[in-house]
């Protein structure tokens, strides 16, 4: 029934598109007066072959349901379902019912629209508070993880493109020497000092981020992925606040093994840049033997890529 539905609105959109070609409204009238408005969402980049899943990585098969409204005329929060495509890089956007449903008027008629994830949330605006919580062990809260859209569309052009609004931190523990002495639960990965909560505000092109609102930063401690990342030991994950990245920072990514504790600095000079960005990932390539660490920060392809740089830790 729901596919059908959704058939019927992409015919009625379809025909509607060569029903009025005139700029004003009067004489733009569509069948029964309004049509329900449907959207087409892009934007979360595919990664072809992952070799971790995280939360919405790259594509729409875990995302159900999406916050709509029309800012323009403050219509109130809609709740409109997902319906990927079959290769999940898109997804359509239609109405749960007539009670959330934003309705096309006219035939040319342009509307604001502002979409987001977890649709249970408010909608985010400048001012506005995100918190992100420490303990991500039992896997990425995906009620945290913030998707964004805001944009004008009309109905024949009613396509969003979201994106992540916090930062995403990879960590993969390579295979080792050393480790083949160990297992999984032998090892303990934590990110020491590491902000989780975040103001929003404007970004340099007037778009909607994310960014920490200067409180003191907290241990995370990352969700080890059920699959490690090809050649490693171990593949852990955490969303965490963007936020500004500095020598006196000390934050640091804390890796222990039974019992024996290895640290490295995460700074500008390793990173090569001077914050976790909203809608970046960043993802730390660590090999840990008797030595000590060495660490290199890769780009990532799953969300928006992150700078990249090189560095090294003794044992301390």
């Amino acid at each position: 029934m729901r596919k059908m539905r959704h058939i019927l609105y992409s015919l009625l959109a379809a025909s509607l598109m060569t029903a009025c070609t005139q700029d004003e409204h009067t004489g733009c009238s569509l069948p029964e007066g309004r049509v329900p408005m449907v959207l087409n969402a892009g934007g979360l980049q595919v990664t072809a072959t992952p070799d971790t899943r995280g939360i919405f990585d790259g594509d729409w098969s875990d995302v159900t349901q999406i916050a709509v409204t029309e800012t323009s005329t403050d219509a109130g929060k809609m709740t409109y379902k997902v319906t990927p495509a079959a290769d999940y890089s898109t997804a359509e956007l239609a109405p749960e019912d007539e009670a959330n449903t934003i309705w096309w008027n006219y035939n040319n008629e342009e509307k604001d629209i502002t979409a987001w994830h977890p649709a249970d949330k408010a909608i985010p605006q400048v001012g506005g508070s995100w918190t992100v919580t420490a303990d991500q062990r039992d896997g990425i809260p995906a009620d945290e993880d913030l998707l964004y859209a805001s944009r004008q569309v009309t109905l024949q052009n009613p396509y969003l493109t979201f994106r992540h609004l916090l930062s995403k931190v990879v960590i993969n523990i390579r295979q080792s020497d050393y480790l083949q002495n160990y297992s999984l639960t032998d090892v303990e990965v934590t990110m020491d000092n590491i902000c989780l909560d975040g103001k929003f505000e404007l970004g340099t092109y007037e778009e909607l981020i994310l960014n920490n609102d200067g409180g003191t930063g907290t241990t995370v401690h990352p969700h080890r992925c059920d699959q490690a990342a090809s050649g490693c030991f171990a593949t852990y994950e955490a969303l965490v606040m963007p936020q500004s990245v500095t020598t006196m920072d000390s934050r640091n990514i804390i890796i222990q093994v039974d019992g024996v504790q290895y640290v490295w600095g995460i700074s500008l000079q390793t990173m090569g840049n001077n914050s976790f960005d909203s809608g970046c990932q960043y993802t730390f390539n660590i090999t840990v033997d008797a030595k000590g660490l060495e660490v290199s920060v890769a780009q990532s392809s799953a969300w928006t890529n992150g700078d990249d740089g090189e560095g090294s830790v003794a044992l301390p």
